[in-house]
């Protein structure tokens, strides 16, 4: 089995995202709801990490890494 590790400031985007769709916007159920969309898109990228396509830039990168 595949194992998901987020790289640090995705985790610092996602719950900045969720914080503010529960603080300013006072919608605490609508983060709940993206929290656990969150979850489990990532749950079901480890089940089948080839059933998505491959991240494709629009534009070329200033760097490849």
């Amino acid at each position: 089995m595949y194992k998901l590790e987020y790289l640090l400031v995705a985790q610092r985007d996602m719950v900045e995202i969720v914080r503010y769709i529960s603080g300013k916007l006072q919608k605490t159920d609508a983060a709940d709801c993206l929290v656990m969309e969150l979850v489990n898109v990532a749950e079901r990228v480890i089940t089948f990490p080839y059933a998505l396509p491959a991240y494709q830039p629009i534009r070329l990168l200033k760097r490849e890494y």
